[in-house]
């Protein structure tokens, strides 16, 4: 079977920053959150490895909300109820686009057992921000924010298509409405001590923090200031979790964070990253250029980011520039090699005559 769509981790990633691809990852976890549970490490974030033990996950989500983090906290009812509305809500979503043979797929319990992670990672992080008062959790707008996510998700289910879309925005945008920008409220003033934005009032931003150590909450910075998390903060395979709650602008208006430093936007045909390093909202980022849209079939790419939803990048062989094009229908035949992991809608069955596209969770 192929490895788990990179992409997926921006669960963990917080926009415009840095995200961690759990490639080759061992989750094999067929049983959608339910919410409740606790995190692994202390720290409030989750280790690679241990985001890729599904058992583990399973085991924290059965201790469920009476149970402390490894820090010795409690994890509020509010919390449970805040993060399993967006990632639990997630979880059962994707379960309900597939069958019980689809939860037997490999791929399938590689994505549920990140969505799991995520869950805990959530818990842990908003609980120890509650005990140390940097945090007030606002029950009303968390009661907007569920529902907004619940009707967006009855609209449109996260199936295998939108789960695997090409670009992180469009993975966070079922599990980011307007209403989740408010639950969560920081308390934290400028030049407090802040472990995530979300810490700091609205408006404001948490720079220099790191897995282990503290920022501080300050104004979007300049460009030319540092900006988000220390480098510290992702050594060692550690995901950094992504929150819808805000608004936390990480750099002043006409910047954008990159290598721990606020940048200014670029505009056509400027060297990118991200869709946010350029100018204006009409532009996106195609193999690291500012461009109008994004590659068709038959267009050079680099990543499957680079590519219109729908289709994929094709390296070939191993060649170092790839072309797009369209994902294939089940009974296509597939490779599965680590230059074609996406080739399918659904998921490569090596089993079946040397590798056959199946389809998997509403793809075809």
């Amino acid at each position: 079977m192929s490895s788990p769509h990179p992409l997926l981790v921006q669960l963990f990633a917080a926009p415009a920053m840095l995200a961690l691809t759990m490639c080759g990852s061992s989750a094999q976890s067929s049983a959608p959150v339910d919410g409740g549970g606790v995190v692994p490490t202390s720290d409030g974030s989750v280790d690679a490895a241990n985001a890729s033990d599904a058992s583990d996950a399973s085991d924290a989500a059965s201790e469920a909300s009476s149970s402390p983090t490894d820090a010795g906290i409690v994890v509020p009812a509010d919390v449970i109820a805040l993060c399993d509305s967006i990632f639990g809500a997630a979880s059962r979503s994707l379960a309900s686009c597939c069958s019980t043979a689809d939860m037997s797929d490999p791929e399938y319990g590689n994505v549920q057992g990140l969505i799991t992670a995520a869950l805990h990672t959530c818990e842990s992080n908003l609980s120890g921000s509650v005990a140390g008062n940097r945090i007030h959790i606002d029950d009303t707008q968390a009661a907007a924010c569920k529902s907004a996510i619940s009707a967006t998700l009855t609209a449109t289910p996260l199936c295998w298509a939108q789960a695997f879309a090409n670009r992180p925005d469009e993975i966070q945008t079922p599990l980011d409405p307007p209403a989740c920008q408010t639950p969560v409220v920081g308390l934290q003033g400028l030049g407090a001590p802040c472990a995530s934005d979300y810490e700091c009032v609205a408006g404001d931003t948490c720079v220099g923090w790191t897995g282990t150590s503290d920022g501080a909450c300050a104004a979007p910075p300049a460009i030319g200031a540092q900006c988000g998390w220390g480098s510290a903060g992702v050594s060692g395979g550690v995901l950094i979790p992504w929150y819808p709650f805000g608004p936390h602008p990480l750099c002043a208006p006409g910047g954008t964070c990159e290598g721990y430093s606020c940048l200014a936007v670029v505009g056509d045909g400027g060297a990118c990253n991200q869709a946010a390093d350029c100018a204006s909202s009409g532009l996106v980022c195609v193999n690291n250029a500012c461009a109008a849209a994004y590659e068709g079939a038959g267009g050079t790419c680099k990543d499957d980011d680079d590519c219109q939803d729908g289709l994929w990048c094709n390296f070939g062989d191993a060649g170092s520039a790839g072309t797009c094009a369209k994902r294939q229908l089940a009974g296509t035949a597939c490779s599965g090699n680590a230059n074609a992991s996406h080739e399918c809608a659904g998921d490569c069955d090596l089993a079946i005559d040397g590798g056959t596209c199946v389809a998997l969770c509403g793809s075809h």
